[in-house]
């Protein structure tokens, strides 16, 4: 299996995370577990919420997780798509 994970630590201390799988390994429950555990990971360092450089195609992937697409898109040109997923407050809670 291949993947590609990247992190980066932004002005508030969060960090980003993208990763992507080979496409004769999707739809397996493998990139579930692997952003399952990422999430932990998130919630356990104290983090606030989470947020992805998504592609067009994994929005829907990371929507069935919990994300919401970011209301802000600074990378609209280059077809990514941000998305945030809220650690703390009410679940679903829109992240600004």
């Amino acid at each position: 299996m291949r993947r590609r994970v990247r992190r980066v630590a932004n002005a508030e201390g969060h960090w980003r995370s993208v990763f992507y799988l080979r496409a004769d390994l999707h739809r397996r429950g493998i990139g579930k577990r692997l952003l399952e555990h990422l999430v932990a990971t998130a919630r356990d360092i104290g983090a606030d919420s989470l947020h992805v450089p998504s592609s067009r195609n994994a929005v829907a992937f990371y929507e069935a997780a919990g994300f919401a697409v970011d209301a802000e898109q600074p990378d609209a040109a280059i077809e990514m798509t941000w998305m945030a997923m809220p650690l703390r407050g009410r679940p679903g809670e829109q992240v600004t």
